[in-house]
């Protein structure tokens, strides 16, 4: 049975992810960006025969090679020799699309500031990841402090809970709120928190 699938995504693509996320204003979480190992991202319909859906990992062994670099290594290969060139999606060279445009236009102009600026944006992206996953571990903590989880109510020590980080705080009352089947936008959470 199915236990991964394996993408050919490149450092290009996570500094393109990564700005495209910080453009809309993305927290931590967000500029995280991708990992070369996670948990299946989207709910699968239809037939699932021979896939373990819980244990179904995105895999992206390419996630710290530059796409030139695998271009390079393909081309050494002989591939056009053989009749098997690599298929390229002209869709990619549009400009209609917005990480197309990162691509074409936002980033060349970054390398004019850093000529490796996607290893700089890749690298955010780890700290970013780090740094969430220390606040994560930490808010765990605190909720198994601060919180009590009722048939139908979230209860925390307010006191308690502003005494914290306010990185902190906010992931504990985002849990609350899923836990309450809500979606808390960060616009959201930020009224929550400054209505005390």
């Amino acid at each position: 049975s199915a236990r991964a699938c394996v993408s050919g995504h490149t450092l290009n693509d996570q500094a393109e992810t990564v700005l495209l996320r910080l453009a809309r204003g993305t927290g931590l979480t967000g500029a995280s960006s991708m990992t070369n190992d996670a948990p299946w991202p989207f709910t699968l319909s239809g037939s699932t025969a021979g896939c373990d859906l819980p244990s179904l990992r995105l895999l992206r062994p390419l996630l710290n090679l530059r796409r030139q670099e695998i271009e390079e290594y393909l081309d050494a290969l002989g591939l056009d020799a053989e009749g098997l060139n690599p298929r390229l999606d002209l869709s990619n060279e549009t400009l209609e699309f917005s990480r197309n445009r990162v691509r074409h236009r936002v980033l060349p102009e970054l390398r004019r500031l850093n000529p490796r600026v996607e290893e700089a944006l890749a690298g955010f992206a780890r700290r970013a990841r780090r740094d969430d996953l220390a606040l994560e571990a930490w808010a765990e903590a605190e909720w198994e402090r601060l919180v009590y989880v009722g048939r139908s109510e979230v209860v925390i020590d307010r006191h308690s809970l502003y005494e914290l980080p306010q990185a902190v705080a906010m992931r504990i009352l985002r849990r609350a709120g899923k836990q309450l089947g809500l979606a808390l936008d960060s616009s959201q959470l930020e009224a929550l928190w400054n209505a005390s």
